[in-house]
């Protein structure tokens, strides 16, 4: 089935919009499912492939020259705690939609850890991609270490070479770990 893309200017009803519910429901990008689609999306844009609306369950959270790439997301603040999060990543295997229902499975081609950075409640703004990092590293290597949830920590020990990026150097790191030129 194919997704319409919607613009912000679309008419709901009397002069309400699309763009008014995208204000009204997304607003929040701190939120735990708000910062994971933003993650999604700065993926998407840093590989330029924005321009698709996103499947909500499709099988991967991108695809990009026939790789599959899974997006973790994560933030030292969360908007419903007091206190700093433990930086952690949910990378379990999970079943796909039209598969084996009695096998669990990594998908993927490729992991990337989002870590939105600041830990000061007083200087938020999710939209300041200089608090961002991203970590990208292949599925086989990942696959080795496949839990419930991994650490930032852990990921750092157990991946010691593999550096984290900004956004400007996102797609680069991408390209190099899928073997792309």
């Amino acid at each position: 089935m194919n997704i319409r893309k919607l613009t912000c200017s679309e008419p709901i009803v009397n002069e309400l919009t699309v763009g008014d519910f995208w204000v009204w429901a997304f607003s929040d990008i701190l939120s735990n499912r708000n910062r994971s689609l933003f993650a999604e999306f700065l993926v998407a844009s840093a590989l330029e492939t924005h321009n698709q609306p996103r499947v909500e369950w499709g099988a991967v959270d991108a695809t990009y020259y026939g790789n599959k790439i899974e997006i973790k997301c994560s933030a030292y603040l969360q908007n419903w705690q007091r206190q700093l999060s433990d930086v952690r990543f949910d990378i379990s295997k999970k079943r796909t939609w039209g598969g084996n229902k009695n096998k669990s499975t990594s998908v993927s081609d490729c992991y990337i850890f989002c870590i939105y950075t600041q830990a000061d409640k007083n200087k938020v703004d999710v939209l300041d991609l200089n608090s961002w990092m991203f970590y990208v590293i292949s599925a086989q290597r990942i696959e080795k270490v496949l839990g419930q949830s991994i650490s930032l920590s852990k990921l750092e020990e157990l991946f010691p070479n593999v550096k984290p990026v900004r956004y400007e150097n996102l797609k680069k790191r991408i390209h190099y770990v899928l073997g792309l030129k």
